[in-house]
């Protein structure tokens, strides 16, 4: 084992090599219940709150401890307004949270095949989406992707911009429905990248119960 022992998972030690010494994160691959494949993390870009954009920013996020809360933004809307320590309706008790600090309406257009139209329809998760895989793929030394088999899996969570879209009845035309829709997420970013593998999005569903 290279020194290493073999790690614990619910209180059972798993074998890294699996049961007949040739497994895959601790499964036996031989066995037909586990069809398991190795996965390496090769490049990884993101946008995060506290101006977390590159991995390098990441790691010195959790490393040194750091924390990026920050007051709610006056271009979000104004807390002062709307702050409150009572339970009355309408009233907002938090003045801190997370939150990215770039332009949600920027997106270098020239870059992709939309035309202006469908820019001003997209919603701000797929314009961000769009660059982040740019990034991901240049942080990976990824090259000559164009038609190539690449799968494209997204998970994704919030529809604040669809919501935003349906207050207006008369916001109509062409992009109504590939515009706000967080389904479109996965097939945006094949079609633009001419990903020729799978795509699938699905919805991350958060719950909680109050005792």
């Amino acid at each position: 084992m290279n020194g290493r022992s073999d790690p614990k998972i619910n209180g059972k030690t798993h074998s890294m090599n699996g049961a007949n010494g040739n497994g895959v994160n601790g499964f036996n691959t031989t066995d037909n219940k586990y069809n398991v494949e190795p996965v390496a993390i090769v490049g990884m870009a993101m946008r995060l709150p506290g101006g977390i954009n590159t991995s390098q920013s990441f790691w010195d996020l959790i490393i040194n401890k750091k924390d990026s809360r920050s007051r709610i933004p006056a271009d979000r809307y104004n807390i002062d307004a709307f702050y409150s320590k009572t339970t009355k309706k309408g009233a907002v008790k938090l003045q801190h949270g997370y939150f990215l600090d770039n332009d949600l309406q920027h997106l270098d257009a020239s870059f992709f095949s939309m035309n202006k139209m469908e820019v001003e329809r997209l919603d701000p998760q797929q314009r961000q989406l769009l660059e982040v895989v740019w990034e991901c793929m240049e942080n990976a030394g990824q090259t000559e992707w164009r038609g190539a088999n690449t799968g494209c899996f997204i998970g994704v969570f919030g529809e604040d911009w669809l919501d935003l879209n349906a207050k207006d009845a008369q916001n109509s035309g062409l992009y109504r429905v590939t515009g706000p829709g967080d389904f479109v997420l996965a097939n945006r970013v094949s079609y633009e990248y001419d990903f020729k593998g799978l795509r699938y999005v699905t919805k991350i569903r958060v719950e909680r119960g109050c005792h």
